[in-house]
């Protein structure tokens, strides 16, 4: 028996006891209570060492040497089996005074996998069951984990020495925070890596704390060129944070990430010491860097910032080195990310708060401030310095961020709008990106779903980044600006390819107002996150992030009525009576809805131009068939509404009457996609009948004068004979001729119609001088363009068309009268005049032809 001195109770003790050689499992301890293992040897199994499961209470396991653990060496039929090889593997549960210390385990492929501490149930704790062993002379040293059957989602992690590994200490489980401390590794591959995942909507964040990292020992004589390797050591790996994890239990050590990276991540190092990374000690020691980033980290990796540390024997080009992109990613059919590498892994941020990494013009521990970035060069300015040997920019100033984006539409896995591009116009600033890999895997190829989510490394306090997408803009967008300075911020500007109704909210739903001023809205340094202004000229929308927390902004497309008036009062007056608020309450009164759906995105000059928006009341993700119908017709009947107000005068606000206006309908990109037809539909419904009876009219008219021709050539054919017939056309009446010759002299050629009609000279290339000699003899008739409406071939081949009937009709013609030529057969401009009269003269509800361009 043993008498736990920490609460008494007396144990089952194994004691100095040597268990060897199994050819399976050396020791299972299961459902175990009271139990302790003190000052053993355990050594020469297959498989695991020392097997712990089921829940087991007040277990004691200290002072023991575990080495020697084999790989089975499965053949080809059992490679499915998961073949965990550890020194000490615990997958099951521990309660009450649980302590595994003290221990030394060695020669193993993973030397200890054991349950992390619940550090979010017990706030303050930095000291857990498993703590205070001695890994080393193995592939990796520990192996901490989240029990499946925990609430917890901290995984604590303490007092842990490791050497001669491959990987120090890793965590690549479920949870969204990791707390390490009191951790010393030296002579590792990669000391620290963690992952986080599967919580895709928390925060998830690392911290190392406390703790000792070593590049190389300093006596150079223990590296034996036949056993021993210094180059290449990386003290911390950049965290990196994933929708889904490895499952646990571990099978192993990972730093792979199989799914998609989460929105955000954070890494922060703290109170630690790095020694000995550098590059003159051996010449087999290069390449030895305080920390790396995750070669698969393809599409983004967490904010790392370091503080409060102490570092003694670094080189300049030690701090750091990030790895490039791998070429195998790139491939239609087997590459993860398409035609172009994924760039979140050439979008990492690494500050030094204080300076504290690097040793030259420290004071008191304080150096220079910098940010580590990779290297991508067409993003940085004359603050940061180019170390190829770090594979990065070292750059003098702390304000940079992440500048991240993302489509939050129902098809943001399959509708690609990369590549997107983010550029300034006041320097060469230019980032490309790529959407997130394709992690949907459908046997040998790619499962065709990019996540469509980027990180862009951007400098903070400039007000010019403007986003280009390859595709159309979302209709539902996530901004926010990761990993900068609370006061810090950046203005974006987006632009949309048509008119759009664009709503800006926080995260939680709260509506933010664009900002209207008597000189257009202006963003400043004084407004704070999500002040926002709507160019409807250009569709650019504008929108400011800050780096606080809650600044988190949702830039959306509404299906709306879009609108303008005009009212005849000073600009001025009508911002000084707060006209802006005054025209939102009285529409929303007119239109019996919540002003919350009613916006001004923009007050112009002349007298007062207000630009609105009036949400509908449905906004589904995406519609189709009926339901897109109910959603047109809900939002024609406020545009109908709202016309019926302006024309009855209830929209006159502050005393002054509407002067003009427009309305018009507006949808999401996603599920509609002819505004044209959406808004000119009801508006041109007459129209369309009217013109369809017009062109009866026309025809008749037409007809009447292509019989009076005929009657001439019969005409001609009796003077053939000896008959005379006069040789001018006898008119329908005297004052048709004579209008017509009224307005041959008097009608001037707007400037309008006078430029389409040079266009048409350019593309024709007639000859100016021959078309105004031809101008001096006929009126200015400007046509129709048919191409705009709704029932207009769009196909582009309406000119063609029409040619060939006149060609079909010429051909028909001459055959009847052969020897005649087509010009006896077609209409002069006059002819036409006298047809069109008719068409004039046409009474039909609802047009005025004399005041269309016919």
């Amino acid at each position: 028996k043993y008498v736990n001195p920490a609460v008494g109770n007396r144990e089952s003790l194994v004691q100095k006891t040597v268990v060897r050689d199994s050819e399976g499992m050396n020791t299972i301890i299961h459902e175990t209570k009271y139990v302790a293992f003190l000052d053993n040897i355990f050594f020469g199994s297959k498989k695991v060492t020392v097997q712990v499961d089921g829940d087991n209470e007040e277990f004691i396991f200290r002072n023991n040497l575990v080495f020697g653990a084999q790989d089975r060496n499965l053949d080809d039929s059992g490679n499915s089996i998961p073949d965990t090889t550890s020194g000490l593997f615990a997958t099951g549960t521990f309660s009450g005074q649980t302590d595994i210390s003290n221990n030394t385990f060695t020669g193993c492929v993973i030397c200890l996998i054991a349950p992390a501490g619940e550090c979010d149930l017990y706030p303050g704790k930095n000291r857990w069951a498993v703590n205070d062993n001695v890994v080393h002379s193995g592939f990796a040293g520990v192996v901490e984990y989240i029990p499946e059957s925990s609430a917890a989602k901290c995984a604590g992690i303490s007092f842990i020495k490791g050497y001669n590994l491959e990987i120090g200490v890793n965590h690549n489980f479920p949870a969204t925070e990791i707390r390490a401390n009191n951790i010393l590794l030296t002579e590792v591959d990669d000391g620290i890596v963690f992952l986080t995942g599967k919580y895709d909507n928390e925060l998830h964040q690392v911290f190392v704390a406390n703790s000792f990292f070593a590049g190389h020992l300093r006596d150079e004589s223990v590296y034996d060129p036949a056993y021993a390797n210094c180059s290449d050591m990386h003290a911390i790996m950049v965290s990196a944070h994933t929708v889904k994890p490895e499952k646990v239990p571990p099978k192993g050590a990972s730093l792979k990430i199989k799914k998609d990276a989460l929105w955000e991540g954070r890494m922060d190092i703290s109170g630690s010491y790095f020694e000995n990374f550098y590059d003159n000690f051996d010449s087999r020691c290069q390449g030895n860097v305080i920390f790396t980033s995750n070669k698969n980290a393809k599409d983004n990796s967490g904010g790392v910032t370091f503080h409060n540390n102490q570092a003694t024997n670094v080189g300049r080009e030690n701090v750091y080195y990030f790895k490039n992109p791998d070429p195998e990613w790139i491939g239609l059919i087997t590459g993860d990310c398409g035609g172009y590498y994924c760039t979140g892994i050439t979008n990492i941020i690494v500050k030094d708060l204080d300076g504290s990494l690097t040793d030259d013009s420290q004071v008191n521990g304080q150096g220079t401030p910098k940010t580590y970035i990779p290297n991508n060069k067409r993003i940085v300015n004359d603050d940061c310095n180019l170390y190829l040997g770090m594979n990065g920019y070292s750059c003098n100033s702390i304000h940079w961020g992440l500048l991240s984006f993302e489509s939050l539409d129902w098809d943001r896995k399959t509708r690609i709008v990369a590549p997107v591009n983010v550029t300034t116009d006041a320097d060469d600033f230019r980032n490309d990106l790529n959407s997130y890999a394709d992690h949907a895997k459908n046997g040998f190829y790619t499962g065709l779903e990019k996540l469509q989510r980027f990180h862009s490394l951007v400098q903070t306090n400039r007000d010019d980044y403007q986003i280009h997408y390859t595709g159309t803009v979302p209709d539902k967008m996530r901004f926010q600006l990761h990993h900068s300075l609370d006061e810090d911020s950046v203005v974006v500007y987006q632009k949309y390819t048509t008119p759009q109704t664009v709503k800006v909210t926080l995260a939680d739903g709260t509506y933010i107002r664009p900002k209207l001023s008597v000189n257009g809205g202006v963003i400043t340094d004084e407004d704070e996150c999500g002040a926002n202004v709507y160019q409807g000229v250009e569709h650019i929308a504008q929108f400011k992030l800050t780096g606080a927390d809650d600044c988190e902004l949702i830039i959306e497309l509404t299906n709306s009525v879009k609108g303008a008036v005009r009212y005849e009062i000073d600009i001025f007056e009508f911002f000084d009576q707060d006209g802006p608020t005054e025209f939102i309450d009285r529409v929303a009164l007119v239109l019996g809805i919540d002003p919350t759906r009613v916006r001004v995105s923009q007050v112009t000059r002349g007298s007062s131009i207000v630009a609105f928006d009036v949400d509908g009341e449905q906004q589904p993700e995406y519609a189709e068939g009926e339901e897109k119908e109910a959603i047109i017709d809900e939002l024609e009947e406020i545009r109908d509404r709202i016309e019926a107000a302006i024309q009855s005068g209830d929209l006159d606000i502050l005393g002054s009457k509407v002067l003009d206006y427009e309305l018009s309908v507006s949808m999401k990109n996603s599920y509609y996609h002819d505004d044209e037809e959406l808004n000119q539909e009801k508006d041109y419904t007459l129209i369309i009948v009217g013109i369809v009876v017009a062109a009866l009219a026309l025809a008749a008219g037409i007809f009447v004068t292509y019989k009076k021709k005929m009657a001439q050539k019969k005409k001609a054919k009796v003077a053939s004979h000896g008959i005379v017939v006069p040789k001018q056309v006898v008119a329908s009446s005297v004052s048709d001729l004579q209008g017509y010759d009224q307005v041959n002299k008097s009608s001037a050629v707007s400037p309008s119609v006078q430029h389409l009609k040079d266009d048409d000279r350019k593309r024709s290339g007639s000859n100016d001088d021959e078309e105004e000699k031809e101008e001096q003899h006929s009126p200015a008739l400007p046509s129709i363009d048919f191409s705009s409406r709704p029932f207009a071939n769009n196909d582009g081949n309406a000119a063609d068309n029409h040619s060939d009937d006149q060609k079909h009709h010429h051909h028909t013609e001459g055959s009847e009268s052969s020897g005649n030529n087509d010009k006896d057969f077609a209409f002069s401009r006059k002819e036409l005049y006298l047809g069109s009269k008719i068409l004039l003269s046409a009474d039909i509800p609802g047009l005025n032809f004399k005041q269309m361009a016919f």
